[in-house]
């Protein structure tokens, strides 16, 4: 948590067999443990005591502000089925990292705008096969279109492959 406070970094809890609620309040299983570790740490660490209860309560307190963020509860997603709630993680995470280059595209005027229009209109989320063609006249941006839209979608495929684009067919 302390690095998504002083960097670039987010943070996307991910709510797996417990809910939000018991991680802010810290009651039910989380309680439980937290009580757990709290119980065998003044057991066994009369001496470091004050040490180890510091480090419990840091433990708290980001587990409660993680908790305090918009997150991803498995018994609510896609009900409660683990595989594709995993594979929508992947894909939300994938799509927050994966946005086009901005430091490489930065002359790109409306390029974000018809990368999702065509994203959109491709319907990924069904199993099927999508074919596009892109037309339009040399020096136009198709070539560059078709690498953002690439680089944008590939990351859902297990492999992939590009052709050269200066290889023509006839």
């Amino acid at each position: 948590m302390e690095c998504q406070k002083m960097t670039e970094h987010t943070a996307y809890p991910i709510f797996y067999d417990v809910e939000p609620t018991e991680v802010r309040k810290q009651s039910g299983s989380v309680g439980e443990a937290f009580e757990q570790v709290t119980r065998k740490r003044k057991r066994t660490l009369e001496d470091v005591n004050l040490e180890k209860e510091n480090d419990v309560g840091r433990w708290k307190n980001a587990l409660k502000e993680a908790a305090d963020l918009a997150g991803m509860e498995l018994k609510n997603t896609l009900n409660g089925h683990e595989a594709k709630f995993i594979q929508q993680i992947v894909q939300d995470v994938s799509l927050k990292l994966h946005l086009i280059d901005l430091s490489v595209d930065t002359k790109l005027v409306g390029m974000e705008t018809r990368v999702k229009g065509i994203i959109s209109s491709l319907e990924l989320d069904l199993n099927d096969v999508r074919m596009i063609g892109i037309k339009g006249i040399g020096g136009g941006g198709k070539t560059t279109l078709a690498r953002a839209i690439f680089d944008h979608i590939s990351i859902w495929f297990e492999g992939f492959a590009k052709a050269d684009p200066f290889i023509r067919v006839k």
